[in-house]
C-alpha cells in the first residue's frame, strides 16, 4: 500500500512538472544565489551579531547553511554588509558589497553583473505592526514619480528606512570604486521586502539619479498602481525587473488587481519545485536544485494579468518554499531570532 501511494505521488508530481515544461538553468538567473541573498536579510547583521562575527573570522561558519550558501554564491568570498534597521517599524535592510563584479544572470546580450546587493526583509508572522500594515489595501500618492500611488501600509515601512538606503549606498560604493569598477546596484527582497526593493529602486533612480542594474523579488505582493509600473519599466536595463512566484503562493496575488494594484516586474517566473527535492534535503542530501525546479515565464505589460489567470487555488505554505538549499534551523543559526527582531517595545508603532 505504501509503495502504491508513493508511486501515485510520483506520477502526480511528474504530471505537474510536465505541465510547467521548462527546467530551470543557472544560465538564465542564479536563482539559489539570489534567493539566499534575499534570505540573509532576516539574519543578525548587527556589528556584534552572528553574521559580522562569521565574516570577520571571529567565529567562521557559526551562522550555518545560509552563510555557506552566501559564500558559495559570491565565488567563495564573504561580501561586506551594512545594515539599516528600524526599531519602531521592524524593517530590516542589508546592503552587501564586493570589490568585484558578481554574475547574477545571463541574457542574449551577455552576462549581467553587479557589485552592490540590497536585500530587504519580509514580515515575520508574529510582527503585529507589519502584519497590520500589509493588509492596508489602499493607495497613497508618493513623490517619487508623477501620479504614482503606493501600497499605503508598506510605504510607511519604506519611509522608515528611506534615508538609510541612500546612506548605506554611499558606504557600499566605496568597495567597487576602490577597484576602479562602476557601482552596479541590484535590489532584492522577499515578500514585503520585495515591495520595499521596488520602492528603493524607484527612489534611487528618480530622486538620487542612481543607476539600478536589476530588481529581483520573491513572493512579493503588488506594490502600486499602473502609473508606478510605467515608471518602473524605465529601470529595465541590463538586468530588468523580475518577480519569482511559487506555484500556489497567495501573497503575490495581494493586494488584489481589482483594487488597481499591479506588479512592477516585466518578467514573472511562475515556479514549481518537485517535492522529491525537499525529501532529499530532509534526508541530509544536497540535490542539484535545477533538476527539480520548473517554471513558466510571463513577460510584457500583461505579465501580471497572465499570472493572475493561471492560479485556481492557493496554498499559504508555498510562501515558505523560495529558499532552496537551506535546511531546518537556518533562521536561528544566522541570528534571525535575535531579541531585537522579536521584541517591539515602541508601543506607539502598534497604532501607525
Amino acid at each position: 500500500m505504501g509503495s502504491l501511494l508513493e508511486n501515485l505521488i510520483s506520477l502526480l508530481s511528474l504530471a505537474q512538472k510536465n505541465s510547467f515544461g521548462t527546467t530551470w538553468s543557472d544560465d538564465k538567473t542564479r536563482y539559489q544565489s539570489l534567493s539566499t541573498i534575499a534570505f540573509v536579510s532576516v539574519c543578525d547583521w548587527h556589528d556584534k551579531g552572528i553574521m559580522k562575527s562569521s565574516m570577520n573570522g571571529y567565529a567562521p561558519n557559526i551562522c550555518g547553511e545560509a552563510c555557506l550558501l552566501l559564500k558559495e554564491g559570491f565565488d567563495g568570498k564573504f561580501p561586506n554588509g551594512f545594515e539599516a534597521y528600524s526599531k519602531t517599524d521592524h524593517v530590516n535592510m542589508v546592503a552587501m558589497t564586493t570589490g568585484w563584479d558578481h554574475m547574477v544572470q545571463s541574457s542574449s546580450e551577455g552576462s549581467v553583473r553587479a557589485n552592490i546587493f540590497y536585500s530587504f526583509r519580509g514580515t515575520f508572522i508574529w510582527d503585529v505592526v507589519n502584519m497590520r500594515r500589509n493588509n492596508h489595501w489602499s493607495f497613497t500618492l508618493v513623490s517619487m514619480c508623477d501620479r504614482c500611488a503606493a501600497h499605503s501600509g508598506m510605504y510607511k515601512n519604506f519611509i522608515s528606512i528611506r534615508f538609510s538606503i541612500l546612506q548605506t549606498l554611499i558606504k557600499a560604493e566605496m568597495a567597487p570604486v576602490a577597484n576602479n569598477l562602476p557601482p552596479q546596484v541590484v535590489m532584492i527582497g522577499m515578500s514585503m521586502g520585495g515591495v520595499l526593493a521596488n520602492y528603493a529602486g524607484l527612489y534611487l533612480r528618480e530622486r538620487a539619479s542612481k543607476n539600478i542594474h536589476a530588481i529581483y523579488t520573491f513572493g512579493s505582493p503588488r506594490p502600486g498602481n499602473h502609473v508606478m509600473k510605467i515608471y518602473m519599466s524605465q529601470i529595465d536595463s541590463a538586468g530588468g525587473n523580475h518577480q519569482f512566484v511559487m506555484y500556489r503562493d497567495i501573497v503575490p496575488h495581494l493586494a488584489p488587481r481589482i483594487f488597481g494594484f499591479r506588479h512592477m516586474a516585466s518578467t514573472i517566473y511562475w515556479l514549481y519545485v518537485d517535492p522529491v527535492y525537499f525529501a532529499k534535503i530532509e534526508r541530509g542530501e544536497k540535490p542539484e536544485y535545477t533538476q527539480y525546479l520548473v517554471y513558466k515565464e510571463f513577460t510584457g505589460v500583461d505579465s501580471d494579468s497572465k499570472l493572475a489567470a493561471s492560479v485556481n487555488f492557493f496554498d499559504v505554505s508555498d510562501h515558505e518554499l523560495y529558499f532552496l538549499g537551506l535546511v531546518e534551523g537556518s533562521l536561528s543559526a544566522c541570528g534571525g531570532f535575535a531579541d531585537r527582531f522579536l521584541k517591539n517595545l515602541k508601543g506607539t508603532a502598534l497604532f501607525l
